[in-house]
């Protein structure tokens, strides 16, 4: 996944804020870039084995139709909105508790959606097609 220009001017935002909130002109709070980074880690990782898992499910596969197609398009739907909630709990991390509960139900929900979504199409495809 590459950095565009936009990309790298919010990233390039989030450490200035976090780091001119903190007293410090151009260095970051350490505890700002490790949550952000291993959010970033755990977002990649996720996409990564969701890729794998979805890749090996349609290898099983002889036959579709049009309802696997729309519990496909229900799965995809999970994974476009992890960078989202990734990005929005490494940003709410460091603030008060109802942000950060926020944050945290959006990214739990998030998850839920996609494990949902993989548990259904499975299903789908093995005992309905």
């Amino acid at each position: 996944m590459g950095c565009s220009p936009s990309h790298l001017r919010y990233w390039y935002w989030i450490f200035m804020c976090k780091g001119l909130a903190a007293g410090n002109a151009l260095v970051p709070t350490t505890a700002c870039t490790v949550s952000i980074v291993s959010c970033l880690h755990y977002r990649s990782v996720t996409i990564l084995i969701v890729w794998m898992q979805h890749h090996r499910m349609f290898t099983y596969l002889r036959r579709t139709n049009n309802v696997l197609f729309v519990l496909n398009r229900f799965l995809l739907l999970g994974v476009t909105i992890v960078p989202f909630s990734t990005a929005l709990l490494a940003e709410n991390l460091q603030r008060s508790a109802p942000d950060r509960l926020t944050a945290i139900l959006v990214y739990l929900c998030t998850y839920i959606l996609l494990g949902s979504s993989f548990i259904l199409l499975w299903w789908y495809a093995s005992y309905k097609l």
